[in-house]
């Protein structure tokens, strides 16, 4: 509150001085109105003059300083000033925060794609585009079933985006890559920020490779067992 009374009496004093001094040069000449009206003229135009200052910075915003001003004016501009350097610096730290997040996502060994929760692609990382070849940026704003095709992950994408919606605990599919199919991946996707999801690609490959050899060797067992079982169960019966 003092501030703004010391403010305005600022300005009511540069008005009184401005004026005071139109009419008495005004009154030298002879004619006290004039001057009076000239000062006023002179005032508009100094007023206007700073508006156009203070669009042109504006406009241009190449100059972080601000015009060189006094009364109002100068502190208009400062104040201004100030507020332009605390958003640049909101700036640099939200995007330094934004970089550390992606160059995380980007140490990660699993593929990693934001998506909207229609299926467009929003961003993704340096594994995502090996495993899924996503290619930049042909790819951003693609609906992610136009490139990831197998009616597994087709069906799976509609079902999790449902359930992503809803808050659901997320699922997983099982597909073979699209650019290979001897890599096989676990995909699945979470909620990731406002109205998004974060889809997760996993080369599982190798367990994948294990488990159909585990499941040979069981089949393998099962089948070489069941001979010598029955040999044996159709002797046990004989002797009976």
């Amino acid at each position: 509150m003092t501030s703004t009374s010391g403010t305005l009496l600022s300005i009511a004093l540069r008005v009184g001085l401005v004026l005071t001094l139109g009419g008495v040069v005004g009154l030298l000449f002879g004619h006290p109105l004039a001057g009076l009206l000239l000062g006023s003229l002179g005032m508009l135009a100094w007023q206007l003059r700073q508006q156009l200052r203070l669009y042109a910075w504006l406009r241009d915003s190449r100059s972080l300083h601000p015009p060189v001003s006094v009364g109002l004016w100068g502190d208009i501009f400062n104040a201004i000033y100030r507020m332009q350097v605390r958003q640049r610096r909101r700036g640099q730290r939200l995007a330094a925060i934004l970089q550390a997040g992606r160059q995380t996502i980007n140490a990660t060994p699993d593929g990693a794609v934001i998506l909207q929760l229609n299926g467009e692609i929003r961003w993704w990382n340096a594994r995502a585009r090996d495993l899924l070849g996503l290619r930049w940026p042909q790819d951003e704003g693609q609906r992610i079933d136009n490139l990831v095709r197998h009616p597994a992950f087709v069906s799976f994408l509609d079902r999790e985006a449902r359930l992503v919606s809803a808050g659901a605990e997320a699922s997983s599919v099982t597909v073979p890559s699209p650019l290979d199919d001897s890599i096989m991946l676990e995909i699945r996707i979470i909620p990731y920020g406002d109205g998004q999801g974060l889809l997760l690609a996993r080369d599982i490959s190798r367990i994948h490779r294990l488990e159909l050899v585990r499941r040979d060797f069981v089949a393998n067992v099962s089948h070489e067992l069941r001979t010598p079982l029955t040999v044996i169960r159709g002797m046990a019966e004989s002797l009976h």
